[in-house]
């Protein structure tokens, strides 16, 4: 029989709700949790192959490092984050431009993109595309593109471009400026 330092209440509610004394419950979450460890290194391979699978797709794939829990007890203090992550590009972008959010943005359409550039190359998870002074951000995802259209802008070396744009109400406008202030320690 193991011993237990659970009070003698615990004890007896332990026998009364599923008819075992704690010692023997104790000795249940070790076979438990030693069965645990097995199948979750058992479980390797499948999640190798799976990430072996989406490389293959073209997906960059992150795998976590496989960590165990030496007791029971410890298990919390071992959660994973899970076992694959798809990693998703995000291009960041600073306009030459001046605003702070939608309503002092200076085009009637968002500029998310040049045209060509997007359209023959990988896509991006989104953009984040910062002010001037890169105090805003306005964040837009690429799953939003079927609310996009072309247009014709001129960009200020001159040029003209076909460009990606949306209406002012599709990017997510935020204020870096919190941040900002955290990182230059002011």
């Amino acid at each position: 029989m193991v011993s237990s330092n659970l009070p003698k209440k615990a004890h007896i509610l332990a026998q009364i709700k599923c008819g075992k004394t704690c010692g023997e419950i104790l000795i249940d979450l070790k076979q438990t949790h030693q069965g645990f460890l097995a199948a979750l290194e058992k479980s390797q391979q499948s999640v190798c192959a799976v990430a072996v699978y989406l490389t293959r797709l073209g997906q960059t794939i992150q795998m976590n490092g496989l960590q165990k829990a030496p007791t029971p007890q410890q298990r919390d203090a071992f959660r994973d984050l899970g076992d694959l992550h798809i990693l998703k590009r995000l291009e960041v972008k600073q306009r030459t431009i001046d605003w702070t959010c939608r309503y002092d943005y200076p085009f009637s359409d968002f500029l998310v993109t040049g045209k060509s550039s997007f359209d023959q190359g990988e896509k991006p998870l989104g953009f984040i595309i910062l002010n001037r002074a890169g105090t805003h951000a306005a964040m837009i995802n690429c799953d939003t593109r079927h609310q996009w259209s072309v247009r014709s802008v001129r960009h200020p070396r001159g040029t003209e471009a076909e460009t990606y744009v949306c209406d002012l109400n599709i990017p997510r406008w935020v204020s870096l400026v919190e941040i900002l202030t955290e990182m230059n320690g002011d």
